[in-house]
């Protein structure tokens, strides 16, 4: 149940019954996760939401991205254009 033996940055844990005080253990001393761009931000690198929680509404704590910081806008096309002459 341990992030690093994992090798990811963020679990989030899902038992079916409440956690045991080891688990609770164990998660708190995963550590955070600071990502270098939301330098002020930290999010507890294991997790635990219960059924219940979730039910409830209880997310996951985990930094989101805005689509402008992962991928390159495409570039628009002019209508009428000749989609082989766009390539070169």
């Amino acid at each position: 149940m341990c992030s690093h033996r994992e090798k990811a940055v963020l679990d989030v844990f899902i038992p079916l019954r409440e956690p045991t005080r080891h688990m609770i253990q164990e998660a708190a001393t995963a550590g955070f996760y600071m990502p270098e761009y939301f330098a002020d931000q930290r999010f507890p690198r294991l997790q635990i939401l219960t059924i219940a929680e979730l039910l409830q509404g209880k997310q996951a704590q985990y930094p989101h991205y805005a689509p402008t910081a992962t991928f390159k806008p495409a570039s628009r096309r002019q209508k009428g254009a000749d989609p082989q002459q766009a390539l070169l």
